[in-house]
């Protein structure tokens, strides 16, 4: 089988209320100027994840993206960090951690890297802001 195009799999597209941010028109022009022919939307960029009707509402009820990240306590990814580190360090299992946006643990984090851990992080200008 050769498909048309490429095909993401792995999209976040934050219509409604942050279409801003990446909507619908942005991330389909993007894609298809990349060649993608076809873009899968993950459900789960939201809390509670967008897989039952009354999360989708609550989705599309949410507001900007500081309102969306004001609903999560910092505490709660420095923590997460914190126990991937360890879990990272007592079973030498390589872990990657997405879409960072506290900067709290920077400096645990690139210590746990120093240590040569195989412990990885992404985030961009958008996701941190805290």
């Amino acid at each position: 089988m050769v498909p048309p195009g490429l095909v993401d799999a792995h999209v976040h597209v934050n219509d409604p209320r942050r279409a801003h941010w990446e909507g619908f028109r942005t991330a389909t022009r993007a894609a298809a100027a990349g060649g993608i022919t076809t873009l899968i939307d993950m459900p789960l960029n939201s809390s509670p994840v967008t897989t039952r009707l009354t999360a989708l509402k609550a989705k599309q009820a949410a507001r900007a993206y500081r309102d969306y990240l004001g609903s999560r306590p910092r505490q709660w990814e420095n923590d997460a960090i914190d126990l991937l580190i360890a879990l990272c360090r007592e079973f030498e299992s390589p872990i990657h951690i997405v879409h960072l946006s506290s900067t709290d643990r920077l400096d645990e984090l690139v210590a746990a890297r120093a240590e040569g851990l195989p412990l990885t992080v992404e985030t961009s200008v958008r996701t941190t802001s805290r």
